[in-house]
């Protein structure tokens, strides 16, 4: 007897411990779309996961002749599915979006993972709120979460946690993108209609992200409608764009295609050439997105996506005069243009219900060009003519090319791993500098067209692990390799994140993230300016270091639709760059003569130093309702210190600002009418004023006049500004408020859309710069640039063929 019941004991031990794994993908019923970050949760056990960056998810529970798992996402109905769990299953699940009001997804504290210091950005969000000249724009929205501040008026460069441009990582489907800007600034590359999902990571970050220090930027693209042809067009007051998708194969192959350009110097040559000027600028901008997906089998899907955009801006002077019975035209040219490239070749395979994986090959390039031709024309009175060209050219540029690997592991639902490696060459070409017949001397002459390559390699390990029903983690190593010019810059970066679940929906969180950043942006001007130049590490400049430890407190309020959440932080940096006393982009130097401007290598103009940022983060949002929208509140410092710049005293970032704050809201009134507003309101940013001017070398008959000289020759014309403490003026604060009015109305074959937005609603004159008036002693001058600005954009969507 006692064998018997010692054999039943092990039965039921054994059938007690039997599992077996459920595991499928999540798209949208409409459109065939993997959807991301959705709630799969057991109803007996709560066990759950998530599905991952490609729809797929795989759970692991104690087997079953019947298991059901409630399926929820935000925006979609609520789905249960009963299955038979005595082995292995695959359960594919499609998900109708609501045709209700939306309600709040409840996901139980057993399978919500640390979102700590991250954002989800809202397209749906996104496209309510107010807009710049009829352009909705992801970036604009970034600018609004807390933590994060935008850089000069109407830019869309944003600065995350004390940090500087080139600190974020921007990455469109998995690919770097180095510039994105359009219209100096004004507005991003992304095109909203392509975009399936906007993640912002601004600490705590997991293992799998590399390569800066500040935050990353992670959007994901759309894949194409698989089910049914349809479209969106937005024409605005500077631009307009379409979108097409639809199934190449039904069911199997699907596309998407955007386009988008503007037709500003349209609008503007008439009026110039009305008014009689012989200058004739033109500006113009144009983006291209595509994405190609295929599913070779139920294991099996490949993607290719790829990006294009450029802008040029072109100015044009003509004049003509007569000198002894000769007739002398002279053109003046000035062109300067920026662009991206992006590629990704993407190869999807479930190995097995637990192992998942994912390889890319990848492909990005950045490029910028600026030049100047003067070009003069002489007809003589004997009927001979003469050509004299005289041209400066520079050009800079970067490309990369690069593979990734990564495998996700579902151990349980308590235990995932994810890990991978990637590997990229890159090729920087700072600066190419050509000269043709520069004042007749030298004909087509080319300076510091120095290439530098270089190999960034990393492999990193990421446990996602929950030690009890309260505490989680995310715990990893993100190992880093920079390869230049016979230099190794090796590094190993832990990242932790703890997060403990207590009663009433309270949450707590820590996280420690160490990060190496191996470029550089030199960067003289705004944020986003295209004449930033993207340099890598050399074995003179070191990689950009940062460690940040951050706390956070999260509360919801489920019954209402509200949440709260503050965070501090703080981060150190080392081995950040900035240019030197009297020197920018172009400049090397006072005594630097025409032939020698762009000579000298980037590496001797920068000083190296530190920077420390540390602050608070609240946020307070309604995520239901008809009024939707958040509060967002930072309080912060930005530092830096370098040995010889400020008399090696620390002194603040540009972007340094006490205060910084956000007030979002959208408003239903009903199906055909809503409204959106932004108020903003932030601490001026730091600059450098003169403290005192004084003439040089004034003459008798004009104490006004003079000039100081260098070796003979002139470099300043009768004014020299002495300066004592650098960024230590603060511009006056900002702040503004837009609104925005959308009409929806259903036509037959889809809806059209109008918008009215108003930027800048009280007409505040905020500073774009400020300069010290010539002439005048102690007199400053602040230069506005966007007043009170009213825009319009009709959109329409439209279904191309039925179903």
């Amino acid at each position: 007897m006692k064998n018997i019941y010692f054999f039943l004991l092990l039965f039921a031990i054994n059938g007690y411990a039997q599992k077996s794994t459920v595991s499928g993908y999540i798209s949208d019923a409409a459109t065939g779309e993997r959807l991301i970050g959705v709630n799969i949760i057991e109803n007996q056990t709560y066990f759950g996961t998530v599905s991952n960056a490609f729809g797929f998810y795989s759970l692991t529970l104690p087997s079953a002749d019947s298991v059901t798992l409630a399926i929820s996402y935000l925006g979609y109905e609520t789905q249960n599915v009963r299955i038979t769990l005595r082995k292995n299953n695959t359960q594919n699940i499609n998900l109708a979006t609501k045709s209700l009001d939306l309600e709040l997804v409840t996901v139980t504290p057993e399978t919500s993972t640390p979102q700590m210091s991250t954002e989800i950005l809202s397209l749906e969000t996104l496209e309510r709120l107010p807009m710049l000249m009829g352009e909705t724009d992801i970036l604009k929205m970034v600018q609004l979460l807390p933590g994060v501040q935008s850089g000069s008026e109407g830019s869309s460069g944003f600065h995350v946690r004390g940090g500087s441009p080139d600190q974020n990582l921007i990455l469109l489907d998995g690919v770097p993108v180095y510039n994105a800007s359009h219209l100096f600034g004004f507005f991003s590359v992304f095109n909203s209609d392509a975009i399936k999902k906007v993640k912002l990571v601004k600490g705590g970050f997991p293992a799998r992200y590399g390569g800066r220090l500040s935050s990353v930027l992670d959007i994901t693209m759309n894949e194409g409608n698989s089910q049914e042809w349809k479209g969106k067009g937005n024409v605005g007051l500077l631009s307009s764009k379409i979108m097409i998708e639809g199934p190449l194969q039904k069911g199997k192959t699907s596309m998407l295609f955007t386009a988008r350009t503007t037709y500003y110097d349209w609008l503007l040559r008439p009026v110039i050439q009305l008014i009689g000027d012989t200058q004739i600028p033109s500006y113009g901008f144009y983006d291209i997105t595509g994405k190609i997906n295929h599913k070779i089998s139920e294991k099996d899907k490949i993607y290719f996506s790829v990006y294009t955009g450029r802008d040029r801006f072109f100015s044009k002077n003509n004049s003509s005069s007569s000198e002894n019975g000769n007739k002398i035209t002279q053109t003046d040219l000035f062109e300067i243009g920026w662009g991206n490239i992006t590629s990704a070749l993407r190869w999807n395979r479930l190995i097995n219900e637990k192992t998942f994986s994912n390889v890319s090959l990848i492909y990005s390039q950045y490029q910028f060009g600026m030049g100047t031709e003067n070009q003069t024309i002489t007809k003589f009175s004997d009927g001979t003519n003469e050509t004299e060209t005289d041209a400066i050219t520079y050009n800079s540029l970067i490309k990369d090319w690069g593979v990734n690997w990564n495998i996700d592991y579902y151990l349980s639902p308590k235990h995932s791993l994810k890990s991978g490696f990637t590997n990229t060459y890159h090729r920087f070409t700072p600066k190419a500098l050509q000269l043709k017949q520069p004042l007749n001397l030298v004909q087509d002459t080319t300076f510091a067209n120095t290439t530098i390559q270089a190999i960034s390699s990393s492999l990193f390990v990421e446990d996602k692990i929950q030690f009890t029903p309260k505490l989680k983690a995310n715990i990893g190593v993100h190992f880093a390799n920079f390869y230049v010019r016979n230099t190794l810059y090796p590094s190993i970066q832990p990242r932790l994140m703890l997060e403990y679940t207590a009663e009433k929906d309270w949450r707590y969180s820590i996280s420690l993230a160490s990060m190496q950043q191996p470029i550089h942006l030199l960067s003289n001007t705004g944020a986003g300016l295209p004449t930033d130049l993207w340099v890598s590490s050399t074995e003179n400049i070191k990689p950009q270091k940062a460690w940040q430890v951050a706390a956070g407190i999260f509360k919801q309020w489920k019954n209402i639709g509200w949440s709260a959440s503050i965070e501090a932080y703080y981060k150190d940096m080392n081995n950040v760059i900035e240019y030197a006393e009297g020197i920018d982009f172009l400049e090397d130097g006072p005594e630097t003569n025409l032939l020698q401007v762009g000579t000298q290598s980037w590496e001797d103009k920068v000083e190296v130093g530190q920077g420390e940022a540390y602050g608070a983060e609240f946020s307070l949002r309604k995520e239901t309702g008809k009024i939707t929208g958040w509060l967002a509140y930072t309080h912060s410092y930005s530092n830096r210190l370098f040995e010889n710049l400020n008399n090696g005293n620390p002194f603040p970032y540009k972007y340094d600002r006490r205060h910084d704050l956000s007030i979002v809201a959208t408003y239903e009134f009903s199906k055909k009418f809503d409204m959106g507003f932004n108020w903003i309101f932030s601490s001026g940013h730091a600059i450098t004023l003169p403290l005192e001017s004084y003439r040089v070398n004034p003459t008798s008959a004009n104490p006004f006049t003079g000039a100081l000289q260098f070796n003979g020759n002139v470099i300043n014309h009768g004014v020299v500004n002495g300066y004592m403490e650098r960024n230590g003026f603060k511009m006056p604060n900002y702040h503004r408020l837009d609104l925005s009015f959308n009409f929806y109305k259903q036509k037959k074959r889809g809806e059209r859309i109008w918008s009215i937005s108003i930027y800048n609603a009280y007409n505040r004159l905020n500073p774009y710069f400020i300069q010290l008036n010539s002439g005048a002693q102690n007199s400053f001058s602040q230069t506005s640039i966007f007043p009170i600005l009213p825009s319009f954009s009709y959109k329409f969507n439209f279904s191309i063929a039925k179903k």
